[in-house]
């Protein structure tokens, strides 16, 4: 015995059916959205645009959730992990399978709203950057592209309007 802990295995899923109790008690563990009920979480995922999870076994580790029309907008609307497994890298994880579907939508904008520095920071790491004035971040690299489309629209517009 090297006297290592066992560590538990993390597997991930990225679908939208997976139990609704689970992911409601891991709500309540760390008392984000514990008001909702079994039938809320459900339909909740079954609307979101993407679902990203965690787990250990049959316990939901983490999940992070998108939601939006997919085309013109994409909301990082959830990012949860269960605090007996924060700091494992189980957050950045799902950030990188969220940030993924984001850059295969190619959406004009995606974003999160965020209330604290230690988060924004957090974000920043996959490329969100702060709206001025606000605590909305935005995906930098998808705000380029936005931004250099409509640039290009706009020279369209004007050679086309002279």
């Amino acid at each position: 015995m090297t006297g290592q802990l066992n560590k538990p295995a993390i597997s991930y899923k990225t679908t939208r059916r997976i139990d609704a109790i689970k992911v409601r008690k891991l709500f309540h563990g760390v008392q984000f959205n514990h008001w909702f009920g079994p039938a809320d979480v459900m339909w909740y995922l079954k609307h979101a645009l993407f679902v990203a999870s965690a787990w250990t076994g049959r316990q939901c580790a983490g999940i992070v959730v998108l939601t939006g029309d997919g085309r013109i907008n994409v909301n990082l609307d959830l990012l949860v992990v269960d605090k007996a497994f924060q700091g494992k890298g189980i957050g950045s994880t799902l950030m990188e399978l969220a940030v993924r579907r984001v850059q295969w939508l190619k959406p004009y904008h995606a974003s999160i709203e965020v209330f604290e520095r230690r988060t924004e920071r957090f974000y920043a790491r996959f490329g969100f950057v702060r709206n001025k004035g606000t605590w909305l971040l935005e995906h930098a690299p998808t705000a380029q592209r936005l931004r250099r489309k409509a640039t290009a629209c706009r020279q369209w517009i004007t050679k086309d309007a002279t």
